[in-house]
């Protein structure tokens, strides 16, 4: 091999090796946003769960308020009709 050969190959290794460790510090940070990316999207499930949580607990006070007025309607109107019944005998 020859001596100019040689320093190429080693320029070589040299860039190689530079490269490698480049690749590894990316590869972490990488790792390191996938991580913070991944906890950001639990946090905002487990948001999510409190919200979709708190919206089924109203929606089930809001149909039992309908129940009852619904229930109050029904005897108004059979008050009402009874009363009209009175005053058309």
């Amino acid at each position: 091999m020859k001596l100019g050969q040689f320093d190429r190959l080693q320029q070589l290794v040299k860039e190689t090796t530079d490269l490698v460790i480049k690749l590894k510090f990316e590869n972490k940070s990488l790792k390191d946003k996938y991580a913070k990316l991944q906890e950001e999207v639990n946090n905002g499930s487990k948001s999510l769960s409190k919200k979709i949580k708190r919206l089924e607990e109203e929606n089930l006070a809001l149909k039992q308020q309908r129940d009852k007025v619904a229930s109050r309607l029904v005897h108004l109107r059979n008050k009402v009709s009874s009363l009209a019944k009175g005053v058309n005998s």
